[in-house]
């Protein structure tokens, strides 16, 4: 891990007041704001539900080889963001507080 925050999510952009996932339009666009220097708009592409679970996949607008996968289950949240400037993941930690970390690539490379 290089670094990491805590945060609390506005969830109310994709669920609505009985949790269930927002009919969201087409290419629908969503501001993800991990870091102070790390701002991505994304797009979602496709929304499913099965077995309780909702999952957002799409990608980061305007970046290259990105995608983004979150999933809400029981309650909870976790979100994967990939691009070619780092990779991040948001994970529940407790109550409404989520951890926001970028994984370090560099610790995976063959030496």
């Amino acid at each position: 891990m290089i670094r990491f925050r805590f945060v609390r999510l506005n969830l109310d952009l994709l669920l609505d007041e009985n949790g269930e996932a927002r009919d969201l339009s087409p290419d629908y666009e969503i501001t993800i704001n991990l870091f102070a220097d790390t701002l991505y708009t994304g797009i979602i592409e496709q929304v499913s539900v099965d077995a309780g679970a909702t999952t957002w996949i799409g990608f980061l607008k305007d970046v290259a080889y990105s995608n983004l996968l979150m999933v809400h289950v029981s309650g909870a949240f976790i979100g994967h963001f990939a691009s070619p400037a780092g990779i991040y993941e948001v994970s529940y930690v407790t109550g409404d507080v989520y951890r926001v970390i970028q994984i370090d690539q560099d610790a995976f490379k063959e030496g």
